[in-house]
């Protein structure tokens, strides 16, 4: 959709989305560190933070922007801003409930039962998601809640809440105040494999109780949101009969689930070449270094899971918030790298390192 609606707003070539789901659902929200990049995106936000914290042992550590913001936009929201742009155009439009089910040799796709639906095409863009049964999951369950009091602070989004129970996988809770009086609240657990829904959502009650003293018949639920995301980077390459965009691509930084940010900057490179005549564009890739030190620190994650909550913390202590900013939008600088590195305990990415080398 994204890569659509930059062709669209530049009547670019015919384009075709095919769509797997029925209908748009916004059951997402999608958060990134802002100093621009959403109007350079064309993206109107839905809500922003000046501050971003961290708690963990009772000790909270607040970074506050003097350069970024932590902003986010709703599913709803996005699906919305991209259609409008889609539907204004005659070059590109969307077929909900299309599933694709095989790509061909010549560059048609079949989509439907057996030979039901077939689109044929220059170039195909395939972001469909593959599954990657070996990788360490980054799984959650949110409540989107309502309360009467004005309990939560609307300036500060908590990244990572470690004061919970760790005793099945490193977890913690992400919490977004729209308001003093909602909020989304986050059970995220990095694990090889995820919960039933009954256990995501005993830990969203205890922590309510817990951190806000809200009881069960204190609150409303007005939305739920979940997901699964493999922590590993993807090395899938384009093929003769198509281009990848999007997490099959490597969009997403294994080390924290942030996907959106990356897929925008995939979207404008993609349309950029395919609107300078390009018949098969590159698809934009992280940097080597970048993806090197993302790579190891999931490794070493995966090896001590327990001391990872130390491991947040200590980056958190060693940048400052515009550091940190940038090293999770993929625009560090050396010296936000060195940060980094510096902040972070040698031995235990030492012996990983050791081991990648052998």
């Amino acid at each position: 959709m994204s890569l659509a609606a930059r062709l669209a707003e530049a009547n670019g070539p015919d384009c075709i989305v095919l769509e797997a789901a029925p209908n748009f659902q916004g059951n997402r929200t999608w958060c990134f560190w802002d100093n621009g990049q959403a109007s350079r995106w064309n993206l109107e936000t839905d809500f922003s933070w000046p501050a971003w914290s961290l708690r963990k042992d009772g000790k909270e550590i607040v970074h506050r922007g003097s350069s970024y913001s932590y902003s986010g936009i709703s599913g709803e929201s996005f699906f919305r801003q991209q259609t409008a742009k889609i539907q204004a155009s005659s070059n590109v439009r969307v077929i909900l409930n299309s599933p694709v089910a095989a790509i061909k040799e010549d560059g048609a796709l079949v989509f439907g039962p057996g030979e039901a639906g077939l689109v044929e095409a220059d170039l195909i863009v395939d972001t469909r998601p593959v599954s990657q049964p070996d990788a360490l999951l980054q799984h959650f369950l949110g409540w989107e809640v309502i309360v009467d009091e004005e309990i939560f602070d609307p300036t500060k989004a908590i990244l990572m809440d470690f004061d919970v129970p760790q005793d099945r996988g490193l977890h913690f809770f992400y919490v977004l105040p729209f308001s003093a009086k909602r909020a989304l609240v986050e059970a995220t657990v990095l694990s090889p494999s995820v919960w039933q829904r009954k256990a995501y959502e005993e830990a969203l009650l205890s922590y309510l109780k817990d951190r806000f003293r809200l009881e069960a018949e204190q609150f409303q639920i007005i939305r739920r949101e979940s997901g699964v995301l493999p922590m590993a980077r993807r090395e899938t390459e384009n093929s003769e009969n198509c281009v990848l965009l999007g997490t099959v691509a490597g969009a997403m930084k294994a080390s924290s689930g942030y996907a959106f940010p990356f897929i925008q900057s995939q979207a404008d490179a993609m349309a950029e070449s395919i609107l300078g005549g390009q018949k098969r564009p590159r698809t934009l890739k992280r940097g080597r270094l970048t993806a090197f030190m993302d790579d190891l620190f999931v490794e070493v994650l995966r090896r001590t899971p327990q001391r990872a909550p130390s491991f947040f913390r200590d980056i958190f202590f060693g940048t400052d918030a515009d550091q940190f900013a940038r090293f999770m939008m993929d625009d560090a600088t050396m010296a936000d790298r060195l940060a980094i590195v510096r902040s972070l305990p040698p031995g235990d990415f030492l012996a990983a390192l050791v081991d990648r080398v052998r």
